[in-house]
C-alpha cells in the first residue's frame, strides 16, 4: 500500500527501470519501516546504525595556538609548531600539550593541511619561509614564501597513515637571520586532517 498525504490527490509514485530489460525483475521491500532518502530505501532506525560501509572521515581534528604567542622559529631550523588550542579532536589522536602530534589510531589516508603566519613588520623578500608537515619526522608536504611583512605559507598533502605508530608534525623554517615568530589568531596559524578511506 502506498499512502500520499496532499489533500488534492495529484501526487503520483513511479518506479523506473532500464530501458531495456533483459528479464523479469523483482522489487523486495525490508520487513520494517523505511523512509526514501535520494532514491534509497532505509531502515528508519532514527540514528543511522543500519548504514554500513560509509565513511565518516575521522579520526579528525584541528588546532591553533588559541591564546598563546606562537611559536619562535631560529633561524635554519626546523621547528614544530605548538599548535595547543583543540578547536575539535573527534578520536583524542592530537595531543595539545606534550608532542604537539596526530597519531590516528585508524589506518587509512589521510588529508592533512596546514598554515602559518610570520609575526613580521619587515620585508626580507630575499628570505624565504615555510610550512612543513611532516609525517614521523620527515617532510611529505611542504609549501615555502617570500619572508615578508605577515605573510603566510601554507601546505597540504595526502599521506597513508598506520592506525598505530605514524604520527603527523607541523613545522615551521626561515632563512632570516636571527629567526623569527609567528601569528596565533586561529584564522592566521592552524593544522589539520581528517580520515580519506
Amino acid at each position: 500500500t502506498i499512502k500520499l498525504f496532499e489533500s488534492d490527490n495529484t501526487s503520483s509514485v513511479t518506479i523506473a527501470s532500464p530501458a531495456s530489460l533483459g528479464g523479469d525483475r523483482t522489487i523486495t521491500l525490508p520487513d520494517a519501516s523505511v523512509t526514501l532518502a535520494s532514491g534509497t530505501m532505509l531502515a528508519t532506525d532514527g540514528d543511522g546504525s543500519s548504514l554500513t560501509g560509509l565513511p565518516d572521515n575521522t579520526p579528525a581534528f584541528q588546532a591553533d595556538f588559541g591564546d598563546s604567542s606562537g611559536t619562535s622559529v631560529p633561524y635554519d631550523t626546523y621547528t614544530k609548531m605548538l599548535f595547543d588550542n583543540e578547536q575539535f579532536d573527534t578520536d583524542g589522536c592530537y595531543d595539545n600539550s606534550t608532542n604537539y602530534r596526530f597519531t590516528p589510531t585508524t589506518a587509512g589516508y589521510y588529508f592533512v593541511y596546514a598554515r602559518i603566519c610570520l609575526s613580521s613588520s619587515s620585508d626580507l623578500t630575499d628570505k624565504y619561509w615555510i610550512c612543513a608537515i611532516r609525517k614521523n619526522g620527515a617532510n611529505v608536504g611542504v609549501g615555502n614564501n617570500p619572508n615578508s611583512y605577515y605573510t603566510t605559507a601554507s601546505a597540504s598533502t595526502t599521506v597513508y597513515m598506520n592506525g598505530s605508530s605514524d604520527y603527523l608534525e607541523c613545522a615551521g623554517y626561515t632563512t632570516a637571520a636571527g629567526g623569527i615568530g609567528t601569528e596565533s589568531p586561529t584564522e592566521y596559524s592552524f593544522f589539520g586532517a581528517f580520515r580519506l578511506i
